[in-house]
């Protein structure tokens, strides 16, 4: 039983809520956009198709772009195109938040964390530069020279670079636990030893160490006897020879 303003307050609320009866209207509904797929670098000898169901996006000069008009086109370069023409545009520039997912799926300079895929190639986003300095930004990769990556005159040269064509691979700083096996080595160093163990050295594939740099007046030679097994508990001295 209600009383005084208790009795007012809850015939006010019993309007309140009869006063919010309606009919609920469901709106029709648009179409359903193009399924958007990846295909690569742009090439402008290439003819890119949108039609209702699907469009190419390609990445031109490090930003992704989607074809934004049905049919096929050829030679319209996707950045200028968005420059000059902005949303009414053949090509529409990706925001950020969408191509951040599709990164991953472009062909060349496709990036998975600190990974960078190019071709035959899987190399690290971060190197050095021709003068030996760090590159360290988020786009310095993208001078990757493709067909001579390791060249020391290049703008940029990975930390690490895997070749999954010969199955080659080359590491600034490369630290190797168990068995190595190789048919032949070349090793370029300024000290040799070991920590344990031992090492071999097979003279059918030459016997010899040398002493200095290659084409210097003070290099000395020490030639190996046959079967030679050197135990390096300790570190020797071929100097005796």
């Amino acid at each position: 039983m209600f009383h005084g303003q208790s009795q007012r307050q809850h015939d006010m609320a019993k309007k309140a809520l009869a006063s919010k009866t309606g009919e609920v209207k469901y709106l029709q509904q648009g179409p359903v956009g193009p399924l958007v797929y990846p295909t690569g670098e742009y090439a402008a000898s290439v003819s890119y198709t949108r039609t209702p169901l699907s469009a190419p996006m390609v990445l031109c000069e490090g930003q992704y772009y989607v074809l934004n008009k049905e049919g096929t086109f050829k030679n319209i370069n996707p950045k200028k195109d968005y420059a000059a023409n902005g949303s009414k545009a053949t090509w529409v520039l990706m925001d950020k938040v969408r191509y951040s997912f599709v990164e991953i799926l472009m062909a060349n300079f496709a990036k998975l964390a600190s990974a960078v895929f190019y071709g035959q190639y899987m190399f690290s986003q971060y190197g050095i530069k021709a003068d030996g300095s760090a590159v360290e930004t988020v786009g310095g990769y993208k001078d990757f020279n493709y067909n001579d990556p390791m060249n020391p005159a290049n703008k940029f040269r990975p930390n690490l670079l895997l070749d999954f064509l010969t199955g080659s691979f080359k590491g600034r700083n490369v630290e190797v636990e168990g068995t190595i096996i190789a048919n032949a080595s070349f090793v370029r160093m300024h000290d040799f030893r070991a920590n344990e163990g031992y090492f071999f050295l097979n003279p059918a594939f030459g016997s010899e160490f040398r002493n200095g740099r290659p084409n210097r007046i003070s290099q000395s030679m020490y030639m190996l006897p046959e079967a030679c097994l050197l135990y390096t508990s300790v570190i020797y001295s071929f100097a005796s020879i």
